[in-house]
């Protein structure tokens, strides 16, 4: 049985300029996910609905968020998308299918997965989108290593810590660096030695400028390394993507700060994606998910969840892609 929304004007309607490569996908999906575990067989029939025309609720959500990290950083800043839990691809192939303007980020901790992701990025051409093998718990792991502090991320209302990498050394003795910035820069006198004692995951020793220039962009800020397009046969993919794209990725992004907007759909319930979800933000960033219809309830079973992780407003909107077809619902949370 055909999907009926096979060769339908909405596909046009709705992707525009990106429509060949959602016809592309769906094609790839029809042929090949059930046989490599992508999608389920009850699935074939209905990929248009359930899943590629559900992912493109969030892209007036997505757009309008990137669109204010602009704002905010400058014409020329793009916004990394980080979209945990990506799977087959939903909703982040779909995403960066439509918004080459942004970067985005799959991260899938299931190596066939992360195979599949790869060839989908390759077949589609899509420059702007790099798939990270890890879980959430190691990104955020990594996220608290660069930062050098123990919270889930820094806040700039809360008490300032040194970082307890950064050692002294002063007649044999070690002693805090009082010239030390906050995760910044050591301002260190010429008579004395700096230890760095940091363990970062890459196994690189941390580079400091010692005099950052006035008014410019910390190295952080000016958004995530994109490596130039690999070589994404199924050999290379398979051979990158066994364990080595987190790798990569650390090495793209030695000052990662977090992602400005995370995604995801049908990946845990709110009391339980907060702690994934939201410690992979910088400041001011965004969570932006596809629910089910027990959205606003999930929302209030996760309030206590919520601002443990420096949730300050969340809300939930149904969200309709076009006439006909059945509306979801999109939560938003946004982290101080």
């Amino acid at each position: 049985m055909a999907d009926q929304f096979d060769n339908s004007p909405l596909i046009k309607s709705i992707f525009r300029d990106s429509s060949e490569r959602m016809e592309f996908f769906h094609k790839k999906l029809e042929s090949e996910g059930v046989l490599r575990g992508i999608i389920g067989p009850r699935d074939v029939d209905i990929l248009w609905e359930r899943h590629i025309f559900n992912s493109a609720a969030l892209l007036p959500y997505i757009k309008a968020a990137a669109g204010q990290v602009s704002k905010k950083g400058g014409s020329g800043k793009k916004a990394a998308v980080g979209d945990i839990g990506s799977g087959g691809g939903f909703p982040g192939i779909v995403l960066a299918s439509t918004l080459p303007d942004i970067s985005f980020f799959l991260i899938e901790p299931m190596e066939r997965r992360c195979e599949w992701l790869s060839e989908v990025i390759d077949e589609l051409d899509l420059v702007n989108t790099q798939v990270v093998r890890a879980r959430t718990e190691e990104l955020i792991s990594y996220k608290k290593a660069v930062n050098g502090v123990s919270g889930a991320q820094y806040r700039g209302d809360r008490k300032q810590k040194r970082n307890p990498g950064c050692r002294l050394k002063r007649n044999g003795k070690n002693s805090y660096n009082r010239n030390q910035d906050f995760i910044g820069n050591p301002k260190l006198d010429h008579n004395h030695e700096a230890v760095f004692k940091q363990e970062l995951a890459w196994g690189q020793e941390p580079v400091w400028d010692r005099e950052p220039a006035p008014n410019r962009e910390p190295a952080w800020n000016q958004g995530l390394a994109r490596s130039q397009k690999p070589d994404r046969s199924r050999e290379a993919a398979s051979e990158q993507d066994n364990g080595s794209s987190f790798d990569s990725f650390k090495r793209e992004n030695p000052h990662f700060m977090g992602f400005d907007i995370v995604t995801c759909r049908a990946v845990a319930p709110m009391s339980k994606l907060s702690g994934m979800a939201l410690p992979l933000l910088k400041r001011h960033g965004e969570l932006i998910a596809l629910k089910g219809k027990s959205a606003q309830s999930e929302l209030n079973k996760a309030e206590k969840e919520m601002k443990k992780n420096y949730a300050v407003s969340w809300k939930v909107e149904e969200a309709s892609v076009a006439e006909g077809l059945e509306p979801t619902h999109v939560v938003t949370v946004v982290v101080r």
